[in-house]
């Protein structure tokens, strides 16, 4: 069992930290913020394996607040370490910013220092992760991210102000830094004395702007153009974890008819469209071909019986499916296909199609229309 210190368990990153190696067998989590700090390290300082040293101000109107929590702390863990004869490696979050002329970037630098000196006089293993600007969920507003801040602020119907917009800035996910910070529990003389290489994504603050007004304007709807690339699922991600939690479910329109429902889910330029469907008993739908669009069915519950034609040839190919025997039906350009229900219960699926309906040049054609 690795005894595993987390100064800073209640900060952004700590939090996330700690909800992932609650996980991970074979740890246990000793949980240290700034109001028990002596006391933590009283209690368990012979006993700790490995630290992370998390704890620290990154915004505050009081410049003691810096000294207190990003200094005197780190000569105290240090300190105790030390009189302890404890070599715990020590995995520090510090800042791009170190070598900046702020209060804050200061007090790091002097952090950084003071775990350099102890490595040396305590034969301690020490990495100092010097961070760019971190975000994602449990990330606070106008403090420790520039996107928090921005997606509180389009939530809240209120202005930003975006200084240097058009100037692309580096940005890293919170799981990518998290996968990092576990990596490094065993492997930790793999890890530099200073690390600046993150897996870092790019953009600038104005579209990062848009893109959260863009999600914010368009989620509860079934149109939503929301690109594949990965900073925008993590962007995506980090929007929602900011929501009040009754906003994870709202009303979509159903198409109601003789032959049952027909639901639209979700539609997007990049992934196309999917929707839902339900059939009554002895009710066919289909009866069409395409010319390029491709449609895939899945069938969720009931009987169906897919039949297939060679709009130019005649040929024929039929095919019954159930929900019991999972398969994946895919149409063909060309083909008239159809599906029927011929079970003694509704028939329900889902259909994926690689492009938006469109009614002004739906490539859809009634057998015989042409």
């Amino acid at each position: 069992m690795k005894n595993i210190l987390i100064t800073g368990s209640s900060g952004f990153i700590g939090q996330n930290l700690c909800a992932y190696l609650e996980f991970l067998d074979g740890i246990k989590i000793i949980r240290c913020n700034k109001d028990n700090f002596v006391k933590v390290l009283e209690t368990n300082i012979k006993d700790i394996d490995f630290i992370f040293h998390l704890a620290g101000t990154n915004r505050s109107n009081y410049e003691n607040d810096y000294l207190e929590n990003n200094v005197n702390n780190t000569e105290l863990l240090t300190n105790f370490l030390q009189k302890a004869n404890n070599k715990a490696p020590i995995i520090f979050a510090s800042s791009v910013q170190v070598n900046n002329f702020s209060i804050y970037s200061q007090t790091k630098k002097k952090a950084e220092d003071i775990l350099i000196k102890h490595s040396k006089k305590n034969k301690s293993k020490i990495s100092i992760f010097r961070l760019p600007n971190v975000f994602g969920k449990w990330s606070k507003p106008n403090y420790n991210s520039f996107i928090s801040t921005v997606i509180n602020n389009v939530i809240n119907n209120k202005t930003t102000d975006i200084w240097d917009g058009d100037k692309n800035i580096e940005l890293l996910y919170i799981d990518d830094l998290i996968k990092l910070l576990e990596k490094s529990i065993f492997d930790y003389n793999e890890f530099p004395t200073y690390l600046e290489d993150f897996y870092i994504e790019k953009d600038c603050p104005n579209n990062i702007h848009k893109k959260i007004l863009t999600f914010n304007r368009e989620r509860q709807s079934q149109y939503f153009n929301l690109n594949l690339n990965s900073f925008d699922k993590k962007l995506y991600s980090t929007y929602l974890s900011f929501l009040e939690i009754k906003k994870c479910i709202f009303p979509i329109k159903s198409n109601v008819d003789k032959r049952g429902d027909f639901i639209e889910f979700v539609k997007s330029p990049l992934i196309g469209q999917v929707s839902g469907f339900y059939s009554n008993q002895n009710i066919s739908r289909g009866n069409h071909f395409h010319h390029t669009k491709v449609e895939r069915f899945l069938i969720l519950s009931g009987k169906a019986k897919f039949n297939f034609k060679h709009f130019l040839t005649g040929d024929e190919y039929e095919k019954i499916v159930t929900y019991d025997k999972p398969s994946i039906v895919e149409t063909f350009p060309g083909w008239i296909h159809t599906i029927h229900n011929v079970g003694n219960n509704l028939l329900s699926g889902v259909i994926w199609a690689n492009e938006i309906f469109d009614k002004t040049r739906p490539d859809t054609y009634l057998e015989g229309e042409i």
